[in-house]
């Protein structure tokens, strides 16, 4: 693959920041499964406090809703709250402020005020995009933080996105010839 240097300058935000830990708090499988089993854990307890031979199934079913809702709601707010927390408490230097994303030959670098750091090619683990950012994830939970608002269109933001697959997929197979 023929290389061509490629750079986009942005500013990361504290909305940014915010955004990026709710997605990630939403995505963890633990945190679901957790917040699963204490929803029915709770749903349990309370169809047990009113449970007599009487009383029908719809009624529990009525009863479960009227309690769960309110209580899938307060988990929502609960991890709305985490994610502000996590973005809102501490300095985050590094990740807050001014990047610089470019492509070297060697991989995707990432230069702020405060550090630089390059992510060779063959590393990368994934690209994910959504509605205002791309994310090129370095390992499960690690990503560069693009903002779609950096590049001049939408098209310039596909085009970004598909060079850095066309890079990584070309590191990967490259990697996969080598003994």
């Amino acid at each position: 693959m023929e290389f061509a240097p490629i750079s986009v300058r942005f500013f990361i935000t504290r909305v940014d920041l915010f955004r990026l830990q709710l997605r990630a708090l939403t995505r963890h499988r633990f945190v679901l499964v957790v917040g699963l089993v204490c929803l029915t854990s709770l749903g349990s307890t309370l169809v047990g406090t009113v449970a007599t031979p009487e009383r029908s199934a719809v009624f529990y079913l009525f009863f479960l809703g009227v309690w769960l809702v309110p209580a899938a709601l307060f988990f929502g707010l609960l991890f709305v709250l985490v994610a502000a927390c996590q973005a809102g408490l501490g300095d985050h230097r590094g990740s807050l402020g001014e990047h610089a994303i470019s492509f070297e030959p060697d991989g995707l670098a990432d230069r702020t005020e405060f550090s630089t750091s390059l992510h060779r090619w063959a590393g990368i683990a994934r690209v994910e995009s959504t509605t205002r950012y791309l994310l090129v994830f370095v390992n499960d939970f690690q990503c560069h933080l693009i903002p779609k608002r950096a590049f001049a269109s939408p098209l310039a933001a596909q085009e970004f996105e598909q060079r850095v697959r066309d890079h990584i997929r070309t590191a990967q197979v490259g990697n996969s010839k080598t003994p």
